[in-house]
């Protein structure tokens, strides 16, 4: 596709921030990163300036939501220019991270600037030993996955809950991270379906009788207490809850 003139075309400023990131504390918060790139983009006179923010997104692939719109605009020619904070930002799988600034910038006219580590694919700034650091990066990010996987398996065994939504009956501790206790509000479901089966009820009476009495499955609310789904009890939901 034909690439707009010079002057409209965009200044991609692109943040990114994973959930690993968050343990360097301000340094790398997606408020930091746009001061740095506002910051670096006026002094140096870019304009038609544009925000693809990805929060809470791995660099270690480059299946983010932001990123993706940004590829998407710069094969469609709006794009002049590229600007993250540093190359980690734009991704840690050094592969990868490669093909875009060696190869796939360049083809589509894309000037690519790294700021704090003084890269520029213009004037070649650092192109250099841009490969380097982006095997650094990878390494980085394969060593914070097994950190984070070995934090997690510690966890576990500390008896700690890791998952994401609590089982239906209990609820996170306020006051003891990784401690789940009952949940006041869906505990009793769980108690009436244990004294259901021990009555010799069937997974599928069980359900039904559920759904009769307006028992919802989940402790958040749809967006209407009249949503079938809301109440769709099954026999392997069920089945689920109950020992084998």
């Amino acid at each position: 596709m034909p690439r707009q003139t010079t002057q409209k075309l965009i200044t991609a400023l692109y943040p990114r921030l994973s959930h690993e990131d968050t343990l360097q504390g301000e340094s790398n918060s997606i408020s930091n990163q746009k001061r740095i790139l506002e910051a670096y983009a006026k002094q140096n006179g870019f304009s038609n300036l544009k925000w693809y923010t990805d929060d809470g997104f791995s660099g270690a692939n480059f299946n983010r939501p932001s990123f993706k719109r940004l590829i998407a605009d710069i094969e469609a020619g709006k794009v002049g220019c590229v600007i993250t904070k540093d190359l980690s930002r734009l991704g840690r799988n050094y592969i990868e991270a490669g093909s875009y600034i060696e190869i796939f910038f360049p083809k589509h006219n894309v000037r690519y600037i790294a700021v704090t580590d003084g890269v520029d694919s213009l004037t070649r700034q650092e192109m250099d030993i841009t490969p380097f650091k982006n095997i650094l990066n990878d390494m980085y990010s394969r060593d914070i996955s097994k950190k984070v996987l070995a934090g997690r398996m510690t966890r576990s065994r500390q008896g700690k809950f890791c998952g994401g939504q609590p089982p239906l009956g209990l609820m996170r501790d306020p006051e003891e991270k990784g401690h789940l206790i009952l949940d006041p509000d869906t505990a009793p479901t769980i108690r009436k379906i244990y004294d259901l089966a021990l009555n010799g009820w069937g997974c599928m009476r069980i359900a039904k009788q559920l759904m009769e009495d307006k028992i919802p499955i989940t402790r958040v609310k749809g967006n209407t207490e009249c949503d079938v789904n809301y109440y769709s009890w099954g026999s392997a939901r069920i089945s689920h809850i109950l020992p084998q």
